[in-house]
């Protein structure tokens, strides 16, 4: 089954975070929401997705992040967050 995800949607996934993967775990935890960055229909019709996590603490300072702006976390069902 073959499903599209336009870039910007707000899924849940069970991800694995780096730190995680460092400590040779290979399934994420428990579903988070994450954000769909991009999707890409590959052979064989399997469609492989690019996803940035979406969290409610703020990133260490080796970490790239951008803050969700409060309009849209109310669109991607995170209102009950402060800040993402």
């Amino acid at each position: 089954m073959s499903v599209d995800l336009p870039s910007g949607t707000v899924i849940e996934y069970p991800y694995l975070w780096r730190w995680q993967r460092a400590r040779g775990e290979t399934e994420g935890r428990k579903t988070r929401p994450v954000c769909v960055a991009i999707s890409v229909r590959g052979l064989g019709g399997f469609t492989h997705l690019a996803l940035l996590a979406i969290s409610s603490r703020p990133p260490a300072d080796d970490q790239t992040a951008l803050e969700v702006p409060e309009i849209e976390c109310r669109r991607g069902g995170l209102s009950e967050w402060k800040r993402a």
